[in-house]
């Protein structure tokens, strides 16, 4: 008796070995997808009642999420249109504050004009 193995015998039997596994591995799976398919049925058919009445309070808890959406969208407007005018009144305050600093400094070099001509027009004696 003779026998002859080769390359092609060992990849088909590796290639059998592959499709056995999977087809375990199949087998398993959807078995468990089927127990849970089984225990969401259960739970389903003891909790009709509360789905039930959950299903009729979701158009009523839509509106109410939609009323509060329109509401916070309004009050962002609201927001922005009282940061723009704090804006423009910090704007604004701060041009009359700058205006204000560049009127007091002419004063001051004024005053220090005048004061250094009234030096200048009395003659003073140096001291030795």
């Amino acid at each position: 008796m003779e026998f002859n193995f080769n390359i092609g015998h060992a990849g088909l039997f590796i290639a059998f070995c592959l499709l056995l596994v999977l087809a375990v591995h199949l087998i398993i799976t959807l078995s468990n997808i089927n127990k849970l398919l089984h225990k969401l049925d259960r739970i389903a058919g003891t909790n009709t009642e509360n789905i039930n009445a959950t299903c009729a309070f979701l158009p009523l808890i839509a509106a109410n999420v939609n009323g509060a959406a329109i509401e916070i969208r309004d009050s962002f407007a609201t927001v922005g249109t009282v940061v723009d005018s704090f804006d423009g009144s910090r704007t604004d305050t701060v041009a009359a504050v700058t205006a204000g600093t560049e009127n007091i400094l002419n004063l001051i070099t004024i005053a220090g004009t005048l004061i250094h001509n009234v030096i200048q027009s009395f003659p003073h004696r140096k001291r030795r």
